[in-house]
């Protein structure tokens, strides 16, 4: 075998090295990206899983503490009626609730999963006078980008005439949730 013919082999062979260099790159790539979506499917699960777990665990106050109960409706419509401590923890019922609408509103800016009730969610609340009253002194606590998001959805639903839920009627609901569980009824 002369150079010539050896050189042409190393070159044949050296090709069919870069493709299969070529082949074992593309399927570690694939390997990848069905991992980081595997990932992500587990990050929105675990996401959407806290998101639910925060807001049953507030719901869980406002039914099984009476006085929460009634406060916290009270709160949202008339704050200057409630006793000062009612109103501390108002507050913190009030940031509790603004906390996890943040972390929902990141979660669908992110695109981990869609949430299409969150505005209505947001101006439900955020219309009440107490809600309204609350956010104009803490909102600073909030990043910017959901500040402007509460803002607008704010704005939105005030053209369209949407109004907060009653506090009357919240109160019957929590309530009679009440009578349910000091009767063994729920």
């Amino acid at each position: 075998m002369t150079l010539d013919q050896l050189a042409n082999l190393g070159e044949f062979v050296g090709g069919f090295a870069v493709i299969a260099s070529l082949l074992y790159l593309g399927a570690q790539i694939r390997q990848g990206n069905r991992q980081v979506l595997q990932n992500t499917k587990s990050l929105e699960a675990w996401t959407h899983q806290a998101i639910i777990t925060d807001m049953n665990a507030f719901r869980a106050l406002l039914i099984g503490q009476e006085e929460l109960g009634r406060f916290y409706p009270q709160g949202l419509e008339d704050p200057p009626e409630l006793s000062p401590l009612a109103h501390f923890r108002f507050r913190g019922l009030m940031q509790t609730v603004f906390s996890n609408l943040e972390l929902q509103y990141k979660s669908r800016a992110s695109g981990l999963f869609s949430l299409d009730s969150l505005d209505r969610t947001v101006a439900g609340i955020a219309l009440a006078p107490g809600a309204r009253a609350w956010w104009a002194q803490a909102r600073y606590l909030h990043d910017s980008d959901f500040q402007k998001y509460v803002a607008e959805t704010v704005a939105e639903h005030t053209r369209e005439g949407v109004r907060s839920v009653p506090a009357p009627r919240l109160q019957r609901r929590v309530g009679m949730r009440s009578d349910y569980a000091r009767r063994g009824d729920s």
